[in-house]
């Protein structure tokens, strides 16, 4: 009888070994996932955890490299229109690898009074060949008491390009989950890009 007493833990282990989160899986689901983390700084200024890339083989993937969005909170375009921030950079890169189905990883950190989050964002097929984006956001605040999180976004299906009439060569890219749920934007911050939220 005292080997029964065992069995409900091994079913949770196979359980967990099954779905991926035993070992940091990607997030396949339609439920964004927050959850604490130990967030630590990498050597090109991202906010990481020890297990970030959710052991993916990287380099499979284009890099789109680092961006840091260090005046976002104040402003993010000039008056002549250039790009303070680099979203442009992201919002390119993402869309390029969508529409290609390229494999694709970018990161770009947003600071603001007393935080800093990293978007990891990974443009990729998921476990049954459909193209999608997996986003990671990766926080770490300087309060104290505070811990960092880690945020996996429910699975994006859907990426919408939308143009701006009005303002001649802006665009937008929304991301959706397999409901329709717009879940995040590029650039961030539309209403500073003069991009009329009514289009979403």
């Amino acid at each position: 009888m005292k080997h029964y007493r065992f069995v409900p833990i091994l079913l949770l282990i196979i359980l967990f070994s099954f779905s991926g989160f035993g070992q940091g899986g990607r997030n396949e689901s339609a439920k964004t996932i927050t959850k604490r983390a130990n967030v630590f700084l990498n050597s090109k200024g991202e906010r990481v955890t020890k297990n970030v890339t959710q052991r993916r083989n990287i380099s499979q993937y284009d890099d789109g490299g680092h961006i840091q969005c260090h005046l976002l909170w104040i402003k993010t375009k000039t008056k002549d229109g250039s790009d303070l921030c680099g979203e442009n950079t992201v919002r390119g890169f993402s869309w390029e690898h969508w529409t290609k189905h390229s494999r694709g990883y970018i990161r770009i950190t947003y600071y603001g009074v007393d935080y800093a989050n990293t978007s990891h964002i990974f443009i990729e097929p998921d476990k049954k060949g459909i193209w999608s984006i997996f986003w990671r956001d990766i926080s770490l605040s300087a309060l104290p008491g505070s811990h960092g999180e880690i945020t996996d976004v429910a699975k994006l299906v859907s990426v919408k390009r939308v143009e701006d009439k009005p303002t001649k060569g802006e665009w937008a890219l929304i991301f959706k989950d397999a409901f329709g749920t717009t879940l995040r934007k590029m650039p961030n911050f539309l209403d500073d890009r003069k991009i009329s939220l009514s289009h979403f």
